[in-house]
């Protein structure tokens, strides 16, 4: 045990040394002073003391809150971008050289001279991988846990859920990253495989959300086509005669574009399955950091816009507006609505489950084959 202590914390000391430990630590600082620069008002949005403005009435406290705000902002952006691509960019180009550097000629001897199993060596390094990249968000999640308190004035330990969570999100190219190195013994060819690999669960990911968002938009589109029928068909008894042949071709109108919709959804909905079979299989990058928004994202679905100014939001239904272009902006939302359900609906067990059970297989090929071979 003490070996195992020892070579974890090696490699977290050789990590510390390289410069994008230090320029992760600095972004980080640089995003969270940002998010605490940035305020709120019944003005709109403000920056230290300057007004920014509401942005058409969209960015107010009569909308959201300070803690909705910031809230928000975490989930967008520290969330969105920073936690799920940045902080993992970084982690991962600065341990992607662990495994060819360990079995480089004349150190891998030195390496093995110690007395500690192979596997466990290996096993140690990836450990000391994912310490690298824990502490960079563990930095991140207490400085914007700060500002969420202080400057929103709501203080939300669902927060360092990111520390486990992006972890995990290591841990799945990190695998990968390992395995390559072993293969090639190049630090650069590692992590181009890994980006690649990453690439390629991107893909993937696409396809699932462009193919949800397509099912549901026809759902939603098909309901409003069916209400607005019901509609015309209780105005045919009070139109006057000279209106009543165009009210009835605009219904024959709605009823063929509701059977091309269906049609189109029921094509679809063959093809809906097959990024989720995919997915089974590969880890779930995008979807464990989204684990987090979830847990804020329910939070503020009660607290964020009411009824009442939804309603206001959401513009006339006049004979002007074509019949079947856009959704209308409560249309969007609803439709928003129901991505975000269709997300939540999967469980959590099946997206860091089938992930974590990727990550046991890829390390277990990579401690079989440096087990196996002579360096």
């Amino acid at each position: 045990m003490h070996a195992t202590w020892a070579i974890l914390l090696d490699t977290y000391r050789e990590l510390r040394t390289k410069r994008l430990f230090w320029i992760s630590l600095i972004l980080s600082a640089v995003l969270v002073l940002a998010m605490a620069a940035t305020g709120i008002n019944e003005n709109g949005l403000t920056i230290l003391h300057w007004e920014l403005g509401s942005f058409g009435g969209v960015l107010t406290t009569d909308l959201f809150s300070p803690a909705q705000f910031y809230k928000l902002t975490f989930i967008n952006l520290g969330v969105g971008i920073w936690l799920t691509w940045g902080a993992v960019i970084l982690a991962l180009v600065s341990t992607a050289g662990l495994v060819p550097d360990m079995i480089s000629s004349g150190a891998i001897e030195t390496t093995l001279s110690k007395p500690i199993s192979r596997t466990r060596l290996l096993l140690s390094k990836f450990a000391g991988g994912l310490l690298f990249g824990s502490l960079q968000v563990a930095v991140f999640s207490l400085a914007s846990f700060l500002v969420i308190g202080i400057r929103g004035g709501s203080w939300e330990p669902a927060v360092f859920l990111a520390i486990p969570l992006v972890v995990l999100v290591n841990s799945y190219l990190l695998c990968v990253c390992f395995l390559a190195g072993l293969l090639t013994r190049s630090t650069i060819t590692a992590l181009i495989i890994t980006l690649l690999f990453w690439f390629a669960v991107f893909v993937v990911n696409s396809t699932d959300a462009i193919m949800i968002a397509q099912s549901e938009s026809s759902k939603v589109r098909i309901e409003t086509l069916d209400q607005r029928i019901e509609r015309d068909q209780a105005r045919l008894e009070t139109v006057r005669p000279e209106q009543r042949l165009a009210l009835e071709n605009t219904i024959a109108e709605r009823k063929d574009r509701k059977a091309n919709i269906e049609a189109s959804a029921a094509r679809l909905e063959r093809w809906v399955r097959l990024p989720v079979v995919a997915k089974t299989l590969l880890p779930k990058t995008q979807e464990t950091t989204n684990l987090l928004a979830r847990t804020l994202r329910a939070q503020l679905r009660n607290s964020a816009t009411t009824d009442a100014e939804r309603q206001q939001l959401e513009p006339e239904d006049t004979p002007n507006r074509p019949a079947f272009d856009m959704l209308s902006r409560e249309e969007q939302r609803i439709l928003e609505q129901r991505i975000e359900d269709r997300y939540d609906a999967r469980s959590t067990w099946w997206v860091l489950g089938t992930s974590i059970a990727f990550v046991a297989a890829v390390l277990g090929l990579t401690c079989f084959i440096f087990n196996r071979r002579d360096f």
